[in-house]
């Protein structure tokens, strides 16, 4: 759909959120703004394309959320005790005894993975979780009052009551309005390459699954590092 130019309040000369009605009120002075038709016929289209973004929004909310906030005193605790505890066990275990290198090589390396791997996972996707919500993060409104504005186009959005995004009517761009980062990391704001929600959630969802096969490999990779590194112990010995 061809985007619209911007709706001017005939009083104060501010551009107003496209909605479906033939008259609504300016959000800055309250003066009536008559809804040409074609604006109107498309503010009832993406009125509809809206409804099927918000069926969306559960797949959001369940991609977006973050990880517990014991997974990283957890997994540091577990890069503090595991790998002597495993070392320990180890030498107990075996007769004779390995040597400081093997118990490295078999106990300690290995023990660390479990701990790291946490720890580098929790951080991995809430970072990605802040960095694709605030590409998506709705701009600030243009005036004190405001609603908030396109983060495409800077059109005031038309937010329904309790929603998690809004679909600009101007340039049919979602932008996310709800639940949004209030931490530092909102001072480093860029724009999503994703025009919708719903590609929003793919590209998310695929990130995700990125991390998780990068954790894999990290633990492939140790793994068979330590490994090999014992294989190579125990014929040298």
């Amino acid at each position: 759909m061809t985007a619209l130019a911007q709706l001017r309040c005939p009083g104060c000369g501010a551009a107003v959120p496209l909605v479906p009605k033939a008259r609504a009120a300016c959000p800055f002075c309250g003066a009536a703004v008559d809804t040409p038709p074609a604006w109107l016929e498309a503010a009832e289209a993406r009125a509809a394309e809206a409804r099927a973004r918000r069926a969306i929004e559960p797949r959001w909310r369940e991609l977006t959320r973050p990880p517990p906030a014991w997974v990283r005193p957890a997994a540091m605790a577990l890069v503090a005790v595991l790998p002597p505890a495993v070392t320990v066990a180890l030498v107990y275990a075996l007769t004779p005894p390995p040597g400081t290198a093997a118990a490295f090589a078999l106990g300690a390396l290995p023990g660390l993975l479990p701990g790291a791997l946490a720890w580098l996972w929790a951080a991995a996707v809430g970072a990605t979780v802040v960095d694709v919500t605030l590409g998506l993060a709705a701009a600030p409104p243009a005036r004190a009052g405001a609603p908030p504005s396109c983060r495409e186009c800077g059109a005031p959005l038309a937010v329904d009551e309790g929603a998690l995004a809004a679909t600009c009517a101007y340039c049919d761009t979602d932008s996310l309005v709800a639940n949004l980062p209030t931490t530092a990391e909102s001072r480093a704001r860029r724009r999503a390459a994703e025009r919708t929600l719903a590609e929003a959630a793919d590209a998310l969802a695929r990130r995700r699954r990125l991390l998780a096969l990068g954790g894999l490999g990290l633990l492939v990779g140790v793994g068979g590092l330590s490994a090999a590194l014992g294989v190579a112990l125990a014929f040298a010995v």
